[in-house]
């Protein structure tokens, strides 16, 4: 396996990017700051799950290249 996924609590990791980005504290704003962090997760989801889409559509390509049938 290539990538190593660590399972690890990274709902703080955000604070100093929510205050940058919304000028708000979260301590003061922990709902909005609770949906900041769920859209954050959601969209680098989404990124992984869209590279692993074109990992997965390219692979009958690279392996005819592999085989020496393009």
């Amino acid at each position: 396996m290539a990538n190593k996924i660590e399972i690890k609590n990274n709902f703080n990791s955000f604070k100093d990017d929510f205050l940058k980005d919304t000028g708000l504290n979260a301590k003061d704003n922990i709902a909005l700051y609770t949906q900041y962090v769920t859209a954050r997760f959601e969209d680098k989801n989404h990124q992984l799950l869209w590279n692993i889409l074109n990992e997965i559509a390219n692979l009958p390509n690279e392996l005819a290249f592999k085989l020496g049938k393009v």
